[in-house]
């Protein structure tokens, strides 16, 4: 199921009570179902809508959010938030995500991600190396590079994505 609620992208307080509204329900929903194996994830696309930073309310909602990240396994759901910078969610909500995503990107953003998620120069060195498609251009594929890891144990991988450059309209 998609809830696309761009047509409130003029008002970010709407955007923020209609998603905290869904993500009410749909934890309410899941938790009533009480299983132990992961059948649902949740994905919030702009995940700053749901910050304490972003809409005065917005703390009742991340104490809520807190919750479902630090048990919401236990129910059968999962929760994946996606965020342009580390910021944007409470310091201690982004580091305790048992899966997390971080993509390469220009060095403020990467290096901004690294202090937080408390990353290697290795992993940073490896976010950095990401082929552009207007760098492919002069030869090769381009790629995105992202870092997965897992916790509680630090497993990371390093994951290449191919750009498929005719998905993208060209300028």
């Amino acid at each position: 199921m998609v809830f696309d609620i761009t047509a409130l992208s003029a008002d970010s307080a709407a955007q923020m009570l209609w998603a905290a509204v869904l993500l009410i329900y749909l934890v309410s929903k899941y938790m009533r179902e009480k299983s132990e194996k992961l059948q649902t994830v949740i994905v919030f696309d702009e995940a700053r809508l749901l910050s304490k930073h972003g809409v005065r309310g917005g703390e009742t909602l991340i104490a809520m959010i807190e919750d479902l990240v630090q048990g919401g396994r236990k129910f059968g759901f999962g929760v994946w938030f996606i965020l342009q910078l580390e910021t944007q969610l409470p310091h201690d909500l982004v580091r305790s995500a048992a899966l997390q995503l971080i993509l390469g990107g220009n060095e403020m953003f990467v290096r901004g991600a690294a202090q937080t998620l408390y990353l290697e120069q290795t992993d940073v060195n490896f976010l950095l190396a990401a082929r552009t498609p207007g760098e492919a251009a002069l030869g090769g594929q381009p790629m995105a590079m992202g870092l997965l890891r897992m916790a509680p144990r630090n497993i990371k991988y390093h994951v290449y994505i191919p750009l498929d450059t005719r998905l993208k309209p060209q300028r």
